[in-house]
């Protein structure tokens, strides 16, 4: 179920911005708001001519967040060299295909990175808000000519919980890497990364089931489970096999039993 707390609508006001979001808010069940009407509410997500977007009202000249794999930075980090990037040498991948199932896809940044390499990547993602803006962020980058001829195949989003999309998986369709973001309280130094953490976390909560995901994950990867958290924490989590860092992250892999490196 959506927060009661959400609210859509949309900006500019204009009629087919309001038609889109009379009927985004029916789907989600979500009450859609005049423009006068919304401070009421906790978070908006808000329908706009360049995608949705999440927005907190009670910072109305904050920019809000919205995922845009057409954008400047995901084209850049699309094209950096496999062997440059931690997130993929972290997942195994050597020229390859994966299949790959992100557990916790967020604004999916890591599963379009993954894509872009030639993996071939699940993205769940269990809120309906963000799972919205997923949904509309993926239809637009697979109308571009340059970027949707390969997404389309590779990137597909489910929205749920990835712990009950695992445990129902046959063997056939264990994938080979599952991959987890444990959406941790940012402590970096970018305002951006901060306010996209602090705008997302209006609809998500606290992210308090990660251990359990990552034993089911554990349990149906072929090759390694992959987690994502910040450079120098030190939790009460299983000691990984392997580690790889990069400036603010590291990834520590969780190698499945009798699994190729």
């Amino acid at each position: 179920m959506v927060p009661a707390v959400v609210a859509v609508t949309a900006d500019p006001d204009e009629p087919a911005l309001r038609a889109a979001a009379d009927d985004l808010a029916a789907r989600l069940s979500v009450p859609r708001l005049e423009p006068a009407q919304v401070g009421c509410a906790a978070a908006l997500l808000v329908v706009t001519p360049r995608g949705l977007e999440l927005r907190d009202p009670s910072q109305p000249r904050v920019l809000g967040v919205r995922p845009d794999f057409l954008s400047p930075r995901m084209r850049r980090r699309a094209s950096v060299r496999a062997g440059r990037q931690p997130l993929l040498r972290a997942v195994g991948f050597r020229g390859q295909p994966l299949e790959v199932i992100d557990a916790t896809a967020g604004l999916a940044r890591d599963a379009f990175v993954m894509a872009a390499a030639g993996c071939r990547v699940t993205a769940v993602e269990r809120n309906p808000v963000i799972a919205a803006m997923l949904r509309d962020a993926l239809r637009r980058a697979g109308e571009d000519p340059a970027v949707g001829s390969w997404l389309r195949p590779r990137l597909c989003l489910v929205e749920g919980d990835a712990r009950e999309l695992i445990a129902a998986l046959a063997e056939h369709q264990r994938p080979d890497v599952v991959y987890i973001d444990t959406m941790f309280p940012p402590r970096s130094k970018s305002a951006l990364a901060g306010k996209e953490m602090r705008v997302c976390r209006l609809v998500t909560g606290a992210d308090e089931d990660a251990a359990s995901l990552l034993e089911a994950a554990i349990g149906a990867a072929r090759r390694r489970v992959v987690v994502k958290r910040r450079l120098h924490d030190r939790g009460p989590w299983p000691r990984p096999q392997l580690h790889f860092d990069a400036r603010s992250v590291r990834y520590d892999v969780y190698l499945a039993a009798a699994a190729p490196g």
